[in-house]
């Protein structure tokens, strides 16, 4: 029935009707937003890259306050030979304590050593051979090539005669020719004929000589090249050989040395709280 008093329009007109008062903010222009996300995403990732993140975590464990002391022993037993440090002296590692004398003594003297100056006295002989071995093959080699150079100097001459000796032999052989010419024409007699046959086989005779000899040189070189490269390796061999020998005596020097006196050292950083021994005692 009240539907029916009023128009639509003034009924639709009181329903959209604004009673109270309304505050109406003009927006942020479109720059400053942009501006304002620029500078906040360039704080957050220099944030990331140059500040630094802790995180908390819970551990169990110990917390102590004062490192504990280390005692250091002897390896072997021997007599104090030196001591290095003192009470209160601050050290570090690898740095030497003591001096141990841990070699054996017998009615003849001190075990280690002898064996010391024996060893020495194998290394100095075994030097010895390689310097030796060293000049014995450095005057065979000078030798060889001395030879070398002999039988190739031989060798050349010997070539040469040849090509002489075979010149003068087919001049020859065309002499002979003319002679077998003259004799029957009567112009040389038969002594004189056979004379130069007599000469032709004696030349033919030395080509043949110097033609055996030029091989004889050709194996003398071919032999002496060989026996330089053989006997090079067998003295290098040999002193290869003494030089293996000379580190075992040098192995066993050490071995040696290791017998006689030994070194005692700081196996970390710290200061000499206490010494148990001193100069002259066993431990």
């Amino acid at each position: 029935m009240t539907n029916s008093i009023y128009r639509k329009e003034a009924i639709a007109y009181k329903k959209l009707h604004w009673k109270g008062k309304a505050l109406l903010l003009a927006g942020l222009p479109a720059w400053l937003v942009t501006c304002l996300s620029l500078l906040f995403l360039c704080a957050l990732i220099c944030a990331l890259i140059f500040c630094k993140f802790t995180q908390r975590i819970d551990v169990k464990g110990e917390v102590i306050t004062l490192p504990h002391s280390v005692n250091v022993f002897s390896p072997q037993q021997g007599f104090v030979v030196n001591q290095y440090v003192q009470i209160g002296d601050v050290v570090k590692k690898g740095q030497t304590l003591y001096e141990l004398d841990v070699s054996r003594n017998t009615t003849t003297g001190n075990v280690s050593a002898a064996q010391i100056e024996v060893i020495n006295e194998k290394i100095a002989n075994s030097e010895a051979i390689i310097k030796k071995l060293t000049h014995n093959k450095n005057e065979t080699l000078i030798a060889l090539d001395a030879q070398l150079k002999n039988a190739r100097n031989s060798l050349n001459e010997t070539v040469r005669m040849l090509a002489n000796t075979q010149q003068g032999l087919s001049k020859m052989h065309e002499n002979l020719s003319s002679y077998d010419k003259y004799l029957k024409e009567g112009l040389i007699t038969k002594d004189q004929y056979n004379y130069q046959h007599s000469l032709y086989f004696q030349q033919q005779s030395a080509y043949q000589s110097l033609i055996s000899q030029k091989m004889q040189l050709e194996t003398q070189l071919t032999q002496l090249s060989s026996d330089k490269v053989t006997k090079a390796a067998d003295f290098d061999n040999q002193i290869s050989s003494q030089y293996n020998q000379t580190n075992d005596y040098k192995n066993q020097l050490v071995e040696s040395n290791a017998n006689g006196n030994i070194i005692i050292k700081a196996t970390t950083e710290g200061r000499i709280e206490s010494l148990a021994v001193t100069k002259g005692q066993m431990v």
